[in-house]
């Protein structure tokens, strides 16, 4: 009874939860998906057969992910955290968190890799204005100090010296950004 208890709640968990999942071979052919992998891209049960992973994370990702799952199946890790853009059916963008783990089917030898989508879009859009405000001027939206510390850290780091840098110092700026 037990396991008849938790095979109805994995099944719920599956087709009912709020994330969504794939069920792909380690050659990147899909196995199952549930309705909410199927929302999160705009697609129709129809629109995945016969597709792979690649058609399913950004091609500029995909070398990387390879080698993550490489990594993954020779047990160098034992999950992969990715977050990916997702690009719809109606070409808007979300931002989804992977998991990926494998998992070996009971009674042979056969390994299959699960993955999990979460959509994470208000968090990576909440992230994106807060280290923006961190390094820009909220009126003018000019960068500010730590940007311009982080760039000039930059150019160091790349060309081995400081570039030539003219600081000005405007009197009595304050008064005239506040008052306009």
């Amino acid at each position: 009874l037990r396991t008849a208890q938790s095979e109805r709640l994995l099944a719920l968990t599956y087709h009912e939860g709020p994330l969504g999942f794939t069920i792909r071979t380690w050659d990147g052919s899909l196995v199952d998906c549930n309705q909410q992998f199927l929302d999160l891209y705009q697609l129709e049960r129809g629109d995945v057969e016969g597709r792979s992973l690649a058609d399913f994370f950004p091609a500029d990702r995909l070398e990387e992910i390879h080698e993550q799952l490489a990594r993954l199946r020779r047990g160098e890790v034992d999950r992969l955290w990715n977050n990916i853009e997702v690009v719809r059916r109606d070409g808007s963008t979300v931002w989804a968190r992977t998991n990926t783990v494998p998992l070996q089917v009971p009674g042979t030898s056969d390994q299959l890799v699960l993955t999990s989508f979460e959509n994470v879009t208000e968090a990576h859009v909440q992230r994106i204005e807060l280290e923006h405000a961190a390094t820009h001027d909220d009126l003018t939206g000019v960068a500010n100090r730590s940007a311009l510390s982080g760039f000039i850290h930059h150019l160091v780091e790349r060309d081995g010296e400081y570039p030539p840098i003219l600081v000005l110092d405007l009197d009595h700026f304050k008064t005239v950004n506040d008052s306009h």
